[in-house]
């Protein structure tokens, strides 16, 4: 569910899961983490939504990146404050 709302950039599915108590650190077979998708598909509102309900920004897929360095490498405005998240 939360790797559908960061695919299609759909923040009531996060606030739906947060109702059901969903693990926010689940991993896809690479170690990526819904977070980490949101990301990088550049949707501010799912990523923010995923760390107001407990996505760790800190947690590394199996390349060894977290969710920060994803928005740090994307150069996108957007992600300017994912520091102060």
């Amino acid at each position: 569910m939360l790797f559908s709302a960061a695919k299609s950039n759909f923040p009531p599915l996060v606030e739906y899961a947060a109702a059901h108590r969903a693990s926010y650190n689940i991993m896809d077979r690479y170690n990526d983490t819904a977070l980490m998708m949101a990301v990088e598909n550049g949707y501010l509102s799912v990523a923010e939504s995923l760390v107001k309900h407990g996505a760790d920004i800190h947690f590394k897929n199996k390349d060894g990146k977290s969710a920060i360095d994803y928005a740090k490498e994307s150069f996108n405005p957007k992600f300017l404050k994912v520091e102060k998240w």
